[in-house]
């Protein structure tokens, strides 16, 4: 090894051949991720030996690196990052038949020896020294989700709530039969899902978790969490406004008295995000107790996800319509005024926030149809505006008809006599482009409605919680309402 003068008077050693290798592959990383995602949909809709070569070609440059540093490194880490290449590349053509079907609607297959080479990597499942590896991790977690799609279409699970924690229960026994392995991945999903999506109709699987479970540590990390869930769900109203099947759906109030007892508040109704497939009304709770203590009735709605009803957005627009008639309905019980309800959200949540006012066709058969469920305003925090994008392909993927999606996409149910809206966007969103926003303010403006766009220079698509944007956000919101009067 050669040493310069300064980095030998300065005490620094020069970079050795682990370094150099590591900032080679970052480099290389930049450059396949610069070519790869932004080409994501085009690529995974090659046919399957074009996407397997540009995939296995890819690969070799990155094994390729690795084999002209191997005979400097310490044989332990140079089977680390073999085993690195070979899950990230394995993972991406896992996924290709799903997604493939995803952005083409067409079905297809991996060629028969790739789908050998893949199936060899399940013996991989019960090495616990792998639980370590990032990009073994990703695998399994692909390669779970694809068999839980599968799991889920017994109709064993079309009644249960959290049907895809209940699936992956099932499976991971098939799976890993390794009790370290097994018991990793338990104690992964389960708190996975109390974090974002609560404890509802959980507390037989945390007792079961709790009964097999060797590892004290597991076992202290999910009561933990089950336990501080649990208390943030005490000490407010909870109602149920709706049931579907086996399924009921809450409300959780904040502020409600009866009109009797003093003047009607206005009411703030809150949709969590989690592109309608996670979230849990609890992400509102803190808010909601701010509107609370300022007069408002605040409401946190708990709606249909994909992860916990195997259901599509059409249901969550559908109980977001019941939720806000439902308010209407009992007004009087709760001490709300009918003539200032805001419906609000963050991205998906910002969706069905404007959804209330815009997606009549959706219904649920059990409303009772005299009571409106249009909000008198509306605030969305990066919402979503349009869902027929690439980037929601997944929501029409199975449908016979692709074209229902537009009957739930705002930008295509303009019409006159919206209420009030303020549209709160990032400039850099890159979950949902702000050019959506301002096509929806441009076809709302257009119609004659009220509405205001604010975008947010710099800022991405969190902002409701991004601490350079939060109380921005805020203040808007608020200036937006109190210019109404509320």
């Amino acid at each position: 090894m050669v040493v310069s003068g300064a980095q030998a008077q300065s005490g620094v050693e020069a970079p050795g051949p682990k370094e150099h290798y590591l900032a080679e592959q970052k480099s290389t990383g930049k450059v396949f991720g610069a070519y790869f995602y932004p080409r994501y949909s085009g690529l995974y809709a090659l046919a399957p030996a074009a996407f397997v070569t540009k995939m296995d070609s890819a690969r070799q440059v990155f094994d390729g690196l690795l084999g002209r540093y191997a005979p400097q490194l310490e044989a332990r880490f140079v089977e680390e990052q073999r085993t690195e290449n070979r899950f990230y590349f394995d993972r991406l053509l896992l996924d290709y038949p799903d997604v493939h079907h995803t952005y083409t609607g067409q079905k297809a297959t991996l060629p028969a020896a790739v789908t050998r080479r893949l199936r060899r990597n399940q013996a991989d499942f019960d090495r616990p020294e792998l639980l370590t590896n990032n990009d073994f991790k990703e695998y399994f977690r692909s390669y779970l989700r694809l068999q839980v799609k599968r799991e889920l279409r017994k109709p064993a699970y079309a009644r249960q709530d959290n049907q895809w924690l209940q699936a992956t229960w099932q499976l991971l026994p098939q799976l890993i039969q390794n009790r370290q392995c097994r018991e990793f991945w338990q104690q992964e999903y389960l708190y996975n899902h109390l974090d974002n999506h609560g404890v509802k109709n959980v507390a037989d699987m945390v007792g079961s978790f709790n009964a097999s479970c060797q590892d004290t540590a597991y076992r202290g990390k999910i009561n933990r969490l089950y336990e501080q869930e649990l208390a943030g769900r005490r000490g407010h109203m909870v109602r149920s406004y709706k049931t579907v099947g086996a399924q009921s759906l809450d409300l959780h109030l904040f502020g409600a008295a009866p009109s009797g007892a003093e003047k009607a508040r206005p009411a703030i109704v809150f949709f969590h995000g989690g592109s309608w497939s996670e979230g849990k009304p609890d992400w509102f709770f803190g808010v909601c107790e701010d509107f609370a203590k300022r007069g408002w009735v605040a409401c946190a709605v708990e709606y249909r996800t994909v992860d916990r009803h195997n259901t599509l957005p059409f249901a969550a627009v559908r109980d977001a319509r019941s939720a806000m008639r439902w308010l209407r309905q009992h007004a009087t019980e709760l001490g709300l005024d009918t003539a200032r309800i805001v419906a609000t959200g963050n991205s998906a949540g910002g969706h069905l926030a404007v959804a209330t006012a815009l997606a009549t066709g959706h219904d649920e058969p059990t409303d009772d149809l005299r009571w409106s469920p249009h909000p008198n305003a509306v605030v969305a925090n990066a919402g979503v505006y349009d869902l027929t994008t690439t980037g929601n392909s997944w929501i029409g993927k199975d449908l016979k008809d692709k074209a229902q999606v537009r009957s739930i996409s705002p930008v295509h149910l303009v019409r006159p006599g919206l209420p009030p809206m303020l549209l709160l966007h990032g400039t850099q969103d890159g979950n949902v482009p702000v050019a959506t926003a301002e096509a929806f303010r441009q076809a709302a403006a257009g119609a004659g409605n009220r509405i205001e766009l604010v975008t947010l220079p710099g800022a991405g698509h969190f902002i409701w919680f991004d601490p350079r944007f939060g109380k921005q956000v805020a203040e808007r919101r608020n200036a937006f309402l109190q210019g109404l009067g509320y």
